[in-house]
């Protein structure tokens, strides 16, 4: 028997299909080989977020902080000098409504530290002491000069001569107080402008006056010469002051002398001390600057025998 090819057709359509195995599509996925990524590629996306971003943007940001910060200190130390001022100019000007005589009390000869608050304050309590003892001698006095006071046998309630000496010294030290007080808040101002200039003193008088607060310390008590001025408008440096002002000078000259009293010879030098009756002979005058110096002892040529 010979078939046709529609036999032969017929027969191949009907023989069964064959169906390929189960696991055979995920066989050949499994055996498929990939070329590795690149690392950028493999990179997480939150990694490329941050680490690329701060690294394209730091050479701004770092000098941004920087300028930032630098302005933060900057304001807090204004902020802090100018509460200093402040502190300052509200202590003159207390001080400086204390200029009546005041009567006895101890003094040291130096003053040193003009920028310390509690040696002014110091200086107050004493000079207020002193204004209450002269206060109660003088009432005293004119009591006994006016006979409300009888001379007894105990001269409890009268002005002897001792008491009248007495009391003429301790006008002249409650002065001479005052006057060191003057020259230690003078001090005090000329510090203050000097270390916004550079450490150089302020030329003149009128340089400083923000410092100083008041016209009244530029007066000595017992100059009776000068005027006090109540404001800084009204303010003469040739009928106001009774203070020498010496040529300016830094702070780097600390025995140089920058103000003087000519009424009791104190002197201020430029590392803020106030000398109470500077000995003249240890005031030094080198290339047109006074200095105060304590001369020194001559070496003893026989000590080594």
């Amino acid at each position: 028997m010979n078939p046709n090819i529609e036999t032969i057709e017929t027969l191949l359509h009907a023989a069964p299909q064959p169906w390929p195995p189960t696991e055979l599509k995920d066989r050949l996925i499994a055996g498929i080989r990939l070329a590795p990524a690149p690392a950028a590629a493999r990179r997480p996306a939150f990694a490329g977020a941050s680490g690329g971003w701060l690294r394209r943007w730091w050479p701004v940001l770092f000098p941004g902080a920087v300028s930032l910060a630098c302005a933060a200190a900057l304001v807090t130390q204004h902020i802090q000098l100018r509460n200093l001022k402040q502190s300052v100019k509200t202590l003159q000007q207390q001080l400086g409504a204390a200029s009546s005589p005041a009567t006895t009390a101890r003094m040291p000869d130096t003053a040193n530290d003009a920028g310390q608050p509690d040696e002014l304050g110091r200086l107050q309590a004493v000079a207020t002491e002193l204004r209450a003892e002269v206060s109660r001698l003088e009432n005293l006095q004119k009591q006994e000069q006016a006979g409300a006071v009888r001379p007894s046998s105990s001269w409890t309630n009268a002005l002897t001569a001792e008491d009248q000496q007495n009391l003429a010294e301790a006008r002249e030290r409650a002065l001479s107080i005052n006057c060191v007080n003057n020259l230690k808040q003078l001090a005090l101002a000329a510090r203050i402008w000097a270390g916004d200039h550079k450490d150089i003193f302020p030329p003149d008088w009128l340089s400083m006056t923000n410092e100083m607060g008041t016209p009244r310390i530029l007066v000595c008590p017992a100059d009776s010469a000068h005027s006090v001025a109540e404001y800084w408008q009204s303010f003469s440096p040739d009928s106001n002051c009774s203070y020498e002002f010496l040529a300016p000078s830094s702070v780097y000259e600390p025995t140089r002398v920058l103000f003087r009293c000519p009424v009791h010879g104190n002197v201020c030098l430029a590392d803020g001390s106030v000398q109470k009756s500077a000995n003249p002979e240890w005031l030094v005058r080198r290339d047109g600057k006074l200095y105060y110096e304590q001369p020194r002892e001559p070496a003893n040529p026989t000590a080594g025998h």
